[in-house]
């Protein structure tokens, strides 16, 4: 199965640091990308098939023009 993850994140830090540790404010960014410590956890999603929209809280992924641009981009392939 073709897998694709989409996540939101609240700030965009020079180092991610600040965007990985609070995500969205709801999920972390590592865990709405399918990452995780534990191997038998982890998605292996490649990184081509994520995809992270900065300065946006998680209801934002319902209707923002660039998560739409993105999933089009997806399905178009």
């Amino acid at each position: 199965v073709t897998c694709y993850a989409v996540a939101a994140a609240l700030d965009e830090s020079e180092a991610g640091y600040v965007s990985n540790l609070i995500g969205d404010g709801l999920v972390p960014l590592t865990s709405a990308h399918g990452q995780h410590k534990q191997e038998e956890f982890h998605l292996q999603i490649p990184e081509v098939q994520r995809w992270t929209g900065y300065d946006m809280h998680h209801l934002d992924l319902l209707d923002r023009a660039e998560v739409y641009a993105q999933l089009r981009t997806w399905l178009e392939d």
